[in-house]
């Protein structure tokens, strides 16, 4: 009898406890696409996230056509999918629950007509920071072969992202400008459709967060102030630090803010980012096994993670799952040489890959599945060269870290946007100084107008940057300036999403360990780098990757 009372009185106090913690947990839900009254062809665009003060986060979200009619459901806090919806009106309804028991919804009355057309879901305004984001779909009930293909054009001519499909979904790098834009679509029956809209980008956005990697398997946060300073969410001790998997090599962020991965030996980890506080929720699924050491390359589309494995001899293509951020291996190829980095070109239209014996292969995209097939004049031989150690792009132009028989060096290409060939650009190859050999230890500011690369004087601590600027129209480097900083070695670059600020990872050396420590840096008007904040400890050793996180995800 004592034992039966006392199960009693603590399943009562569990559901208590249970319903106390829902009672004050507060779930919402953001809506990003459809607008509530929309009147649209089919498919329509959802896109939605979900945040709870519960401890536990968003256990799951669902679209609802109908009343207890599921159109979709996805484990997480995040929905970005396309739903097939016939002709009529549909008051749809977004839910999501948490892990204490809250729910919340939002309603969202959609009309879907018949009408032949290009429906443009997003950009839902007429101001977008870059990249921007497109989602449209096509429908032409008169074909019934279907769409063919859909294009987007940013201005006459200037086609960043084609697929074959009756729905698109992309980011787009865009400079500050406004943009005649079109979103155009083919059907198998010889009709065009197209929708014509004016956009404005601000060409920036906020940082929100900055994670680094590290070769112990420990990804390590920090927070992002307005200033462009850097901070430890904890205050002191070590910063919030999540798993990364054993000889990590480095990470990467979709380009909507969504989805953090990292590429370890023999696996992929995968994570939803939490955007209240930043934190990393493991995707299910994840790791991902996968052979050999893994560098991985997110797509400045949003669709694909590149990843070298196989002990650098192959490189693979995943599908990101839009909604989820679970992986999908597409397309995989091993040409033969031992690949050490990658670099898309910043549209995602092509893709590079440097050698360790001096060649860059090349290859050209498929939007649909992600495949690589061969670009023209690939593998590039580049002259001198003993291995590619870093590459980095900025619009039209790819910029390769090189090493040679004597100093390093750094060699420009203009990249040809039908092909993907590359043609050396005036002056190439340029004097650069020793940058420590790490992938990240180049970078081209994304507005194409300064590369920074680290310098490590051999056989010392001596560290400094150095800055060249870039001819927006040849995509050459001018004189290269020495900007002294202080005497612990920096080897992974990023910059900002407003591209005012750089962050760095590096590593202080005592007379028995070294510590990794992340630091901030402002870009003055002629592209010198001047010290913001840090050294800050991540906790960890030997870092081998940052990414920024935007703001403002879309």
């Amino acid at each position: 009898m004592y034992l039966l009372r006392f199960v009693k009185i603590n399943l009562v106090a569990f559901f208590l406890t249970l319903s106390l913690a829902a009672a004050f947990a507060n779930t919402d839900i953001a809506l990003i696409s459809p607008k509530t009254g929309s009147n649209s062809g089919s498919p329509v665009f959802y896109e939605a996230t979900a945040t709870s003060t519960c401890a536990n986060g968003i256990a799951a979200m669902r679209i609802y056509a109908a009343p207890h009619v599921s159109a979709y459901t996805v484990n997480g806090a995040h929905i970005e999918t396309f739903v097939n919806l016939k002709p009529g009106t549909y008051n749809t309804v977004v839910q999501a629950w948490d892990n204490c028991g809250g729910v919340a919804k939002v309603p969202v009355t959609v009309t879907v007509n018949s009408t032949a057309q290009v429906s443009v879901f997003l950009p839902a305004d007429f101001n977008s920071a870059s990249p921007a984001h497109f989602a449209a779909s096509a429908q032409n009930p008169a074909c019934p072969a279907g769409i063919a293909a859909m294009r987007i054009y940013t201005s006459w001519g200037v086609t960043p992202y084609t697929v074959d499909s009756n729905k698109l979904n992309a980011y787009v790098v865009l400079k500050a400008a406004t943009y005649d834009a079109t979103v155009q679509a083919w059907d198998n029956c010889g009709d065009v459709l197209k929708t014509n809209f004016q956009l404005r980008s601000s060409g920036a956005d906020e940082d929100s967060y900055v994670y680094t990697d590290s070769q112990y398997g420990v990804i390590s946060q920090f927070d992002v102030l307005a200033s462009g300073k850097l901070a430890n969410p904890n205050g002191s001790g070590n910063p919030p630090q999540f798993p990364s998997g054993l000889g990590s090599t480095n990470m990467a962020l979709d380009p909507g803010g969504w989805f953090a991965y990292a590429g370890a030996k023999d696996a992929i980890y995968a994570y939803q980012i939490n955007h209240p506080n930043g934190a990393l929720v493991p995707v299910q699924g994840s790791p991902y096994s996968l052979s050999g050491y893994d560098f991985i390359f997110s797509d400045p589309a949003g669709n694909f993670l590149y990843v070298i494995y196989n002990n650098f001899k192959s490189i693979a293509s995943y599908r990101i799952d839009r909604s989820s951020g679970a992986l999908t291996m597409t397309a995989s190829l091993t040409p033969g040489p031992l690949f050490n980095t990658l670099c898309p070109d910043p549209y995602g239209q092509f893709l590079y890959a440097g050698t360790s014996t001096g060649q860059i292969y090349g290859y050209k995209v498929n939007p649909d599945s992600g495949a690589l097939t061969t670009a023209p004049g690939s593998p590039y031989a580049v002259p001198n060269a003993a291995g590619i150690f870093a590459l980095t792009s900025a619009y039209q132009y790819l910029y390769a870290g090189v090493t040679t028989t004597g100093a390093p060096e750094i060699d420009a290409y203009e990249i040809s946007y039908n092909s993907g060939y590359l043609s050396a650009v005036p002056g190439s190859p340029y004097s650069a100084p020793d940058s420590g050999l790490e992938s990240q230890s180049v970078l081209a500011d994304w507005l194409a107008r300064y590369l920074w690369t680290a310098n490590e004087t051999a056989g010392s601590d001596s560290f400094s940057f150095w800055e060249f600027d870039i001819d927006g129209y040849t995509g050459s480097l001018g004189p290269g300036n020495y900007i002294p900083v202080r005497s612990s070695p920096v080897f992974e670059l990023a910059e900002g999403h407003a591209a005012n600020v750089v962050y760095s990872a590096g590593t202080t050396c005592g007379t028995m360990t070294c510590e990794a420590k992340v630091d901030s840096w402002a870009i003055d008007g002629s592209g010198l780098l001047v010290h913001l904040s840090g050294p800050l400890s991540t906790g960890t050793q030997i870092p081998t990757g940052i990414a920024v996180e935007r703001g403002n995800p879309q």
